[in-house]
């Protein structure tokens, strides 16, 4: 930036001249600078009120793609720049939601996509943080967002636990579940129905002629509502067709593609007479497909494999994966919706409190 000469033989004068070279240049510079335009100071050279100005530069639907034009352009002209923290102390708001998820889980991108494009519309931004599916990652970043005073948080929630969401509570900051939810009262949540789900999975098989079933499901399954449901109703399905209990066997393990593989490995590798495998989610079906693929046992033919969740990878597999669609981007956009009614403290009815999508059955070769 500049070029300083410091003329000494020693080090306990240099220092500190180049040092105040230093402190007299950007004080200088300080003083040339251009300081910051106003709200106030768009809105006289526009003609229009300040009132007009913040809402533009909100991107509030009201105001016309005209006027929401000039006041950028000016913004941009007079250096303008908002102060967050004079705006935080005159609204009692930041403007900045908390958004908590598992990014290594494919799902929680199309919610992160759908709670992001309701931020935009309506003004917020997103401090994220993930869970890495973990308890103590998650407690973590529920403090920290409280710290930085967001106005609201979404969360999808990791499995088997539920104090988390009692912490929430006590800190009293409206919040909403997505992706997974708890039993119980006053806990807002946008799901999709898992029990659905595998009902039209089960009824997807028996359609397809299939006899014998082996559901490969998350381990602790009993405590994770998401993975239970999806049991339960395939379950019923099997039922309501006259099927009798011991025609569905369930194996748990931790929900990876490689822990999936190997124990598909493991339990193809003895006598089986399972028709059709029912994997809790994509990730765990396309490790069984590998292993089916690896013993040289036929898909669908001998086999039929359906998976959960409606990933990219799905369609990459050999053969392609069977899937359900738990519109993710959906219940990301509506979660966000309907945080922002919580926060601005509607009385929103039960009905709309706890959001249940229809999911939709993908089928491609796999069965």
């Amino acid at each position: 930036i500049f070029n300083v000469k410091v003329i000494s033989d020693s080090y306990y004068t240099s220092v500190p001249r180049f040092c105040q070279y230093l402190f007299q240049y950007f004080f200088r510079l300080d003083l040339n600078m251009k300081r910051n335009a106003t709200i106030k100071d768009i809105a006289e050279e526009l003609g229009i009120s300040a009132t007009a100005v913040s809402r533009a530069l909100r991107n509030m639907p009201d105001i016309s793609g005209e006027t929401r034009e000039k006041v950028i352009a000016a913004a941009e002209r007079l250096n303008y720049s908002k102060n967050y923290a004079a705006s935080s102390l005159r609204t009692n708001s930041t403007n900045i939601i908390g958004l908590i998820i598992d990014i290594l889980n494919p799902i929680c991108i199309g919610m992160y996509k759908g709670v992001e494009d309701v931020c935009r519309e309506n003004g917020y931004t997103i401090l994220f943080s993930t869970s890495n599916e973990g308890r103590a990652d998650e407690r973590a970043a529920i403090e920290t967002m409280y710290s930085r005073q967001v106005d609201g948080m979404i969360l999808c929630p990791t499995l088997e636990n539920r104090d988390n969401i009692d912490r929430m509570k006590e800190l009293d900051i409206p919040f909403v579940l997505v992706g997974r939810t708890f039993p119980g009262d006053g806990i807002p949540s946008v799901v999709s129905s898992d029990f659905e789900g595998g009902y039209m999975i089960a009824q997807h098989l028996i359609n397809r002629g299939k006899r014998r079933f082996l559901v490969m499901t998350a381990l602790g399954y009993r405590g994770f509502c998401s993975a239970l449901d999806r049991c339960l109703g395939f379950a019923k399905c099997l039922a309501d067709n006259g099927f009798p209990e011991d025609c569905m066997e369930i194996s748990e393990c931790i929900p990876s593609r490689h822990h999936a593989y190997t124990a598909a490995a493991e339990r193809f590798g003895r006598p089986f007479d399972f028709d059709a495998v029912f994997a809790f989610n994509d990730n765990m079906a396309s490790g069984i497909i590998k292993a089916l693929n690896d013993l040289r046992i036929a898909i669908p033919q001998k086999v039929a494999v359906v998976g959960y969740d409606n990933t990219e990878s799905g369609e990459f597999t050999f053969p392609s994966l069977s899937t359900v669609d738990l519109l993710a981007y959906r219940q990301g956009r509506e979660g966000m919706r309907l945080l922002l009614r919580l926060m601005k403290k509607e009385n929103v009815p039960k009905e709309e409190l706890n959001q249940v999508f229809h999911p939709e059955l993908v089928i491609r070769q796999s069965t």
